[in-house]
Formats: structure tokens, C-alpha cells, sequence
């Protein structure tokens, strides 16, 4: 955009070295303030997300601190992106003779697009084929304006499916596995008796008992503590359900397992673990893994009540109970519970879930905003210096078509063309790309806490695409106003180099 300034150094005596100097410390000037913004902006976001992560987890003290091998890289990759994008064309204009470069840069030589290569140029518009044209001239260019507005797009679907997978895993676990109102513990196991008890409370419509303890489980040098939920056959207020929706009953022979238990213990489906109850007389046991469950939330050991009461000793015992009620009666249950001396606490399933969920809607909300202003910062980026970069290069083509007759819709549709064709093309290729960032992704997520479900709504990918699109259609709009403020009297006064080249051009369209 600066062959004439170059030119004009370079007349009066300034080295090609010092000349790049300059540029490449323009370069690193923008990098320089970037940086400065990004180091503050980076803090100010991780203080936040601190923030968040001690109001959901409650944690006693937490604190975020910069690490400085971060901040390190992150300026290295940053200043090495911009180098590379500017020492080529630094290198293109310092090497331009200066008579050469006070002139307006010539027209590139005609050549056939490939679509009239094929034999397809009478079925395609004469603007379409300039752009097809324009493009395979500058192909390095072409694929990494793609590339950059597709990771825009990318960068969208990845922030949008955080609140995919969270509200997937919220529906998972207390609408399918937990579908109990109300789960009580009482303060000591107690003979199964009181399920009648708990049957008589007001609003109670069933109820389902179940037997926990706490234990080690050991495989090998491996050892997790882990508590032993004892279920009945036909629980379903509490049901053992996989990611894919199979249901599971809990065994009399053996124990059933998270995956993700399986995983840390290095065990897996009929090996035998070693079972030490915490509680009580502290029986001792080895049971076989009979089978294992991919579940999302924590890890779980099962067995049949029957089974961990035989373990355990005792007769028909109960450490609580699985609640349904009338919600219309709930208020009064929670009153009759908390009353009762032997009930240590009771958890509201409804309560759970909407604290569950507004935590996160929170946590989503700054998430998906920083987001969307990522994406379309790079959208808005790439498509207007990707236009921009055209139009000065083509400026005076773009004029002297105004001037042969040319209106301003089609001049604008041979630029803005261009720009369109990118853009639609990236967006396809930055879903694919968003596809395969969230799948690396949930490999971070597999957690023992949760493991995250590669789950990417419709509606992510279409928000994805519409806002880099309506970034590029705004940037756009700005680019075809300073279309409309083009010089053709410039253009008229402008010398001849290049016309013959230029009518070869028209006349070869």
C-alpha cells in the first residue's frame, strides 16, 4: 500500500535494510501494543474465571497468578505470526526499482481461470470469473484468508459447546440417572422398617431404599477410596444409566464400576478388587468387577443391597431412602424432614439443578461473549485486510473499469466477490475445524469430576456461522464505501504503463 513512500526513500538515498527496518519495527510495534492489551485482557479473564470456579467449587483459597513461561509464549507465537505475515511483503516492495515504483503497480497478465480452462466460462458471470481469476493469482494468499475466517468460525463453535455439553450432562444426570425429588440419609443405618415410615410422610407417591458405605478399593499397587452404593433390582428413582442410554442393574456377585474407576484402578471387566470398608467392623472382601459403566459425573461403585448387607454383616438395614413427591405437597415434606431427629439431611433434586444451572449460565454467558468477540475479531480481521490488500492493489483496475463503462454494483461485486467466496468457503471448513478442536478438547475433560460428551447442537453451528457472516457483511459494507470514494480522476491523470496490459485483460473477459 506504500510502493510510491518506499520509492521515494529509496530515491533519496535510504538502504534497502533500513527501509525494512522500519516496516519490521512497525510490525513489531503493533505486536508490541497487542501484547500489552492481551497480557491485560488475559488477566483480567483469568481473575474472573478464578472467580467463578470459588463460588462453584468452594474452594477455601484460590488465587490467580500469571505464569510468566505463558506470557513468554504467547509473545514469541504472536511476534513470530507477525514477522512472518509482513517480512515477505516488506521483502516484495524493497525490492522494487524506484522509477519502477512512483508508478502505479501494473495490471497482472492475463490468464484463462480455471472454469474457462474446463470449458466452463460461458455458464459462469463475467464479475465470477474476474474473482476466479483474482484468486488463482495469489493462492498462498487465498488459503490463509480461508484458513483464518474459518478459525474464527472455529473458535465460535468451540466456546458455544462448553454450554452444549454442560447442559447435556445437567439433563443426563438429573433428569435420567437421579430422578428422585427428594434423597434422604439418616443419621445411622436403620432397619428397612422406616421405608414405611418415609411412605407415610405427606406427598411421598414412592419411595426406594438404598444401603451406602465407605470404602478402599484396591487393584494391584492402585487404591481409591470410594463409596459402595447399595441399589435393589428394580430401583428406578436412582437408575445405573450409561452416556449412550443403556440402563444397568446392580449385581449380587460382583461389583459394577464407572469406566473411569476401572481406568484409575487398572482394572477392568472380571478382575478381582480388594474391598475395605471404612465403617462399622471394618470387613475386609475381594469382589470381581462384573461389569463397568460409562457414565459422565464422578466415579460410582454398585452392588445389590442384598449383597453389600451380606458384606457388611447386618440384616435389613438402610442408610436412606429416594423420595418421589407431589410437588404440590413438597413444602410440607421438607418441614416433616427436617423435623425428624434420625434424618441427618435431605437434597432437593430441583434445587440441585437449578443451582447447577444457573452456575453455569454465569460461567457460559462471559464465556460465550469473549467468544464471540474472538470470532469476530478474526472474522472482521481477516475479511477486511484481505479487502483491503485487494482494493490497493487493484484500485486502479477497479477505476479504469468505472471509467470503461463499468457501474459501481459491478466493480463492487468484483471486489466484495471475492471477499463473499471466502467467506462462505471458510465457514464449512471452520465447522469441521470446530468439530475436531471440541473433540481434543473433551479429551482434557475426562476428568475423575465429569467427563464432557463431544455434543455440538444445530443451533452452535448455525450461531457460529451467522455471526462470522454478519461480521463479513459489515466489513464489507465498510470496504464498498471506500469503493464508492475511488479517485477516477486520479485514474484519467494516471500514466500509461500497464493500459495495454489492462486492455488485454478486458478484452480477454
Amino acid at each position: 500500500g506504500q510502493r510510491e513512500q518506499i520509492a521515494t526513500l529509496a530515491a533519496f538515498g535510504y538502504r534497502p535494510r533500513e527501509i525494512a527496518r522500519h516496516y519490521l519495527g512497525l510490525a513489531a510495534a503493533v505486536v508490541a501494543v497487542g501484547a500489552t492489551l492481551g497480557v491485560a485482557g488475559g488477566w483480567l479473564l483469568g481473575r474472573g474465571l478464578t472467580a467463578i470456579y470459588s463460588r462453584f467449587f468452594h474452594f477455601p483459597i484460590l488465587r490467580f497468578e500469571i505464569d510468566v513461561a505463558v506470557v513468554v509464549w504467547s509473545l514469541a507465537v504472536a511476534a513470530a505470526a507477525a514477522l512472518l505475515g509482513v517480512v515477505r511483503a516488506v521483502r516484495r516492495a524493497v525490492g522494487v526499482k524506484p522509477a519502477t515504483a512512483m508508478q502505479p503497480e501494473p495490471p497482472a497478465r492475463y490468464r484463462p481461470a480455471i472454469i474457462e480452462r474446463l470449458g466452463l466460462g460461458g455458464l459462469v458471470p463475467l464479475t465470477m470469473r474476474m474473482v476466479v481469476r483474482s484468486m488463482e493469482r495469489r493462492p498462498v494468499g487465498t488459503a490463509l484468508s480461508i484458513l483464518g475466517i474459518a478459525m474464527g468460525v472455529a473458535v465460535m463453535v468451540l466456546g458455544m459447546f462448553v454450554g452444549d455439553a454442560i447442559h447435556d450432562l445437567g439433563d443426563f444426570q438429573f433428569t435420567q440417572v437421579q430422578r428422585f425429588d427428594r434423597s434422604v440419609a439418616l443419621v445411622e443405618p436403620t432397619e428397612s422398617r422406616a421405608i414405611r415410615e418415609f411412605a407415610r410422610l405427606p406427598g411421598v407417591t414412592a419411595v426406594e431404599p438404598f444401603r451406602v458405605v465407605s470404602a478402599t478399593l484396591a487393584h494391584g499397587h492402585r487404591e481409591r477410596r470410594q463409596e459402595i452404593l447399595g441399589l435393589a433390582d428394580d430401583a428406578a428413582l436412582f437408575r445405573m444409566i450409561d452416556r449412550h442410554g443403556r440402563s444397568h442393574a446392580p449385581h449380587r456377585d460382583g461389583l459394577v464400576v464407572s469406566a473411569k474407576l476401572a481406568e484409575l484402578l487398572w482394572a477392568r471387566t472380571g478382575d478381582e478388587v480388594e474391598v475395605n470398608v471404612l465403617e462399622m467392623r471394618r470387613p475386609r472382601a475381594r469382589l470381581v468387577i462384573a461389569a463397568t459403566i460409562d457414565d459422565m459425573v464422578g466415579t460410582s461403585a454398585y452392588l445389590h443391597i442384598d449383597a453389600l448387607r451380606r458384606l457388611l454383616g447386618e440384616g435389613d438395614t438402610i442408610s436412606g431412602a429416594f423420595l418421589a413427591v407431589d410437588e404440590a405437597l413438597a413444602p410440607e415434606l421438607d418441614r416433616s424432614l427436617a423435623a425428624t431427629p434420625r434424618v441427618a439431611g435431605f437434597v432437593a433434586r430441583d434445587v440441585q439443578l437449578r443451582t447447577f444451572r444457573d452456575t453455569i449460565a454465569r460461567t457460559l454467558l462471559r464465556m460465550r461473549t469473549v467468544n464471540t468477540l474472538f470470532a469476530a475479531v478474526i472474522a472482521c480481521g481477516v475479511v477486511a485486510t484481505t479487502a483491503r490488500q485487494s482494493a490497493a492493489e487493484r484500485s486502479r483496475d477497479l477505476a479504469s473499469l468505472r471509467v470503461l463503462g463499468f457501474r459501481r454494483t459491478e466493480v463492487s461485486a468484483i471486489l466484495l466477490g471475492e471477499q463473499a467466496f471466502l467467506t462462505l468457503t471458510a465457514v464449512p471448513l471452520g465447522l469441521l475445524l470446530g468439530v475436531g478442536f471440541v473433540t481434543i478438547t473433551t479429551w482434557g475433560y475426562d476428568t475423575e469430576l465429569f467427563r464432557i460428551p463431544v455434543v455440538i447442537h444445530r443451533r452452535t453451528f448455525a450461531i457460529a456461522a451467522a455471526t462470522v457472516l454478519a461480521a463479513a457483511l459489515v466489513t464489507a459494507l465498510v470496504v464498498r464505501r471506500s469503493l464508492d470514494r475511488l479517485d477516477l480522476v486520479a485514474v484519467l491523470k494516471a500514466g500509461d504503463e500497464g493500459s495495454s496490459v489492462l486492455l488485454e485483460r478486458c478484452v480477454g473477459f
